[in-house]
């Protein structure tokens, strides 16, 4: 039997680009998907914030690599400590196999190369949240 397509509406989730333009395609392309509960935010840092600060946590994390300050992957691996099985889908410009295999080796979930379109995106996502509940479901 076929997996069910994963009921976005009911998914929070947190975009962290810092490309005001990029973030915004972003959050028009999770609506588009039917996410509903959304939050962005422009670092890192205030990322981690808010996934400390909210309960219950958010249900997958949509990031960019390439930020000021701490990167995607160094928040990657703060988040593995604290949430190891979160849904991770790293978003980048990066395609050499030095970074797919760094992000891999540190737990990301699911890797878009920019540019995208829409469906790219999606079947990322779900990846991700199919891998999560796989995880989650062998622990």
């Amino acid at each position: 039997m076929p997996a069910l397509p994963p009921k976005f509406d009911t998914i929070r989730l947190l975009i962290i680009e810092d490309n005001v333009a990029v973030r915004r395609a972003l959050e028009a392309m999770a609506r588009e998907l039917g996410f509903v509960d959304i939050r962005a935010t422009t670092s890192a840092m205030e990322a981690l914030e808010m996934i400390e600060a909210t309960t219950p946590s958010f249900d997958l994390i949509l990031c960019d690599w390439n930020m000021p300050g701490k990167n995607g992957l160094e928040l990657l691996q703060a988040l593995r400590l604290l949430h190891p099985a979160l849904p991770f889908v790293m978003i980048t410009a990066r395609s050499d196999p030095d970074s797919v295999m760094a992000a891999k080796h540190e737990g990301v979930t699911a890797y878009v190369r920019k540019p995208f379109t829409a469906s790219e995106l999606k079947e990322k996502i779900k990846q991700a949240l199919t891998a999560s509940a796989t995880t989650k479901r062998s622990a």
